[in-house]
């Protein structure tokens, strides 16, 4: 019985363990590696919806492919909604 329960707080202690290190791992990678955040995903989604492109699938996989994306049609992106705010008026 004494052997069973300890076998349980050995597992439940290898399960908080395994978690810990898995997100200490995730924190130690390079910001490029790690996955976007939810803001980026939301103006790349805006981005790609008001220039008519498409989102590579790396983009949603890596933080620093997303930058790129973003980059690369911000300005494109901010002009044409500072335009179509122009025509508004």
């Amino acid at each position: 019985m004494d052997r069973a329960v300890e076998s349980k707080v050995a597992d439940k202690l290898y399960d908080r363990l395994s978690e810990c290190f898995a997100s200490s791992l995730a924190e130690c990678l390079d910001p490029d590696l790690k996955l976007p955040t939810e803001a980026q995903i939301r103006y790349a989604t805006d981005i790609s919806r008001d220039l008519g492109v498409s989102i590579p699938a790396e983009v949603f996989r890596f933080r620093g492919a997303m930058s790129e994306f973003i980059e690369r049609f911000a300005e494109r992106h901010k002009n044409r909604r500072h335009n179509r705010t122009d025509d508004n008026d």
